[in-house]
């Protein structure tokens, strides 16, 4: 494992005394003013010095740099401490700002001011949760349309200026989106509850969510390798699911013992957290060195590279258009397209299904994301044994390479989905409904393996960020076919009643049955390596990468 990522044919090793002022990057704040380490003969990335520190500077240390980490797997598992961190801050945000709005709305309904307790039971009227669906679902295909017109613009600033500074203004945007609803609430007795919808354009700053965890990804794609991708995606994955362990259980206590915003105030205490996490990452964006004879471009300030940058991403169109060449990339966007769909079904309409449906307070449904969550880990933990049996020399009767493995289990995971989807809209009580909720766990390991098999399309490392920033597009579009028509659905059920009821959970089955047909019709990327089996990590292979380019099918 001598390189991450860098198929160029030079392989010219790093001369300690070429002059910082030959290269042209931007510089990692932290360590900006050190010695580089790079040769003048490169003529394409940076070499990875040692075979996995090119984020290294010679010269003095600083104590701030003795905390950062120093190889790829520690890298990758601070990288899942952060996802884990904001996956907290989400969990412990989210039922209780859901409680608060649906008391706001509960307010209005029933003509009182905010300063009048009124009982959480009260609140489950069918005309004050239908109101509560619909103001969720617009909320959330604004912000897809805010994140629509940012993505690129980000995806591009991520593949130019660093991952870091591209996560840092994401997460700003998040810290600012998150607290208008509770400041909006807070400072008025008779709020107008469309005004919360204003939260979503703060996205517009840095791109929100999405763009955040495309970053994360991205620090784990470089620092990455062709036979270790796919593993150090299920550590990420990992950290998130690690988060719903116990964070459900702290924040339905919370919301139960103290109300909403005592766990909304919590969120904000976690931010110095995050903010110290990300600065103890290296940048890992791979530094392109300039010719020997040519001449570095300028440096320009930080504002001034964002406002170029983003000026000139209508150039970057084209390489979009090289991407969906590729018809079988065009079948793997079946997953960023209804993965809003499924993550607002695992949020807000299981919680309000379960709490409308069989008498749950919001704070009781808090409880049981921690059991789920954990049949969920134990999936992904299983996930890379698996993978090893595929790739054995006793498995490879199947004739599976690490991109088809990959293929063959997401397959099977969108049709588990389907299956299990379909069995919670006929569950006549709570019981069966969370148990058939908990067999769809089986299929939850979808999100790793599209983004490996996905992330086997791109050219080079540097297209990594920009071939997510397409996936969040697509995702943004998914918007439309997600909150919205789960909202309807849910409406159209709690009108109609009997085995209806369950209306958007059949949505659900049909959107992962098509995800599924999409992915039968995946094939291989030429020249794909043979099945490999390593001793090192999880054991878990990655998809092949695509050796001819994005349009090679």
């Amino acid at each position: 494992m001598d390189q991450y990522g860098d198929d160029s044919p030079l392989d010219a090793d790093p001369l300690l005394e070429d002059d910082p002022d030959d290269f042209d990057p931007f510089p990692d704040v932290e360590v900006e003013g050190q010695h580089s380490i790079a040769s003048s003969s490169s003529q394409r990335r940076a070499q990875w010095k040692k075979s996995w520190a090119p984020w290294q500077r010679l010269g003095p240390k600083h104590t701030f740099d003795a905390f950062r980490p120093k190889t790829p797997f520690t890298i990758v598992v601070l990288l899942a401490c952060l996802k884990a961190t904001l996956f907290s801050s989400g969990i412990l945000f989210l039922t209780p700002l859901f409680r608060l709005v649906e008391d706001a709305i509960c307010h209005v309904h029933y003509h009182k001011d905010l300063s009048e307790p009124i009982e959480e039971k009260e609140c489950k009227a069918d005309e004050i949760q239908s109101q509560l669906a619909y103001l969720l679902g617009i909320g959330a295909v604004i912000g897809a349309l805010v994140t629509l017109v940012v993505a690129f613009p980000y995806g591009v600033l991520a593949d130019r200026l660093g991952r870091k500074p591209a996560f840092f203004l994401a997460y700003l945007g998040i810290l600012l989106g998150f607290g208008w609803a509770p400041f909006v609430l807070s400072v008025s007795e008779q709020p107008n509850l469309w005004t919360l919808l204003l939260g979503q354009f703060f996205f517009l700053i840095g791109g929100g969510v999405s763009a955040a965890v495309n970053s994360i990804y991205a620090m784990a794609s470089d620092v990455s390798t062709e036979e270790n991708r796919s593993t150090h995606f299920l550590y990420l994955s990992i950290g998130g699911v690690i988060a719903g362990l116990g964070v459900p259980l702290a924040s339905g206590f919370l919301l139960q013992t103290y109300g909403p915003w005592v766990p909304i105030k919590l969120v904000f205490y976690l931010s110095p957290v995050v903010v110290t996490a990300a600065s103890l990452l290296p940048e890992t964006l791979p530094i392109k060195l300039p010719d020997g004879n040519s001449v570095p471009e300028p440096r320009r300030p930080l504002a001034a590279a964002i406002r170029y940058y983003v000026s000139s991403n209508v150039a970057e169109v084209a390489s979009i258009k090289a991407l969906l060449r590729n018809r079988s990339l065009l079948y793997c966007l079946a997953a960023p397209l209804i993965s809003n769909a499924s993550s607002t079904s695992h949020s807000t309409t299981f919680t309000q299904y379960i709490s409308k449906h069989f008498a749950w307070s919001l704070a009781q449904t808090t409880y049981v994301h921690s059991p789920l969550a954990l049949c969920h880990l134990l999936v992904l933990v299983a996930l890379p044994r698996l993978s090893a049996y595929l790739l054995a020399p006793r498995g490879g009767r199947l004739g599976l390479t690490s991109f088809t493995k990959d293929l063959l289990l997401t397959r099977i995971s969108y049709g588990v989905l389907a299956g299990s989807s379909v069995l919670q809209a006929l569950s006549p009580s709570v019981v069966p409904f969370l148990l058939t909720y908990a067999l769809g766990m089986l299929g939850s390991a979808t999100a790793p393996l599209t983004r490996a098999i996905t992330t086997a399309f791109a050219e080079r490392k540097e297209h990594t960020s920009r071939l997510y920033a397409l996936c969040s597009i697509v995702d943004t579009l998914g918007s439309f076919i997600g909150g919205p028509v789960l909202a309807w659905s849910f409406s159209v059920g709690m009108r109609w009643g009997g085995v209806l009821r369950g209306l958007p959970w059949l949505y659900l089955a049909v959107l992962y049955a098509g995800a599924g047909a999409a992915f039968m019709m995946v094939r291989e990327p030429r020249h794909a390596k043979l099945p490999l089996q390593t001793e090192e990590g999880m054991g878990y292979e990655s998809a092949a990468e695509d050796d001819e380019g994005l349009g090679a099918r």
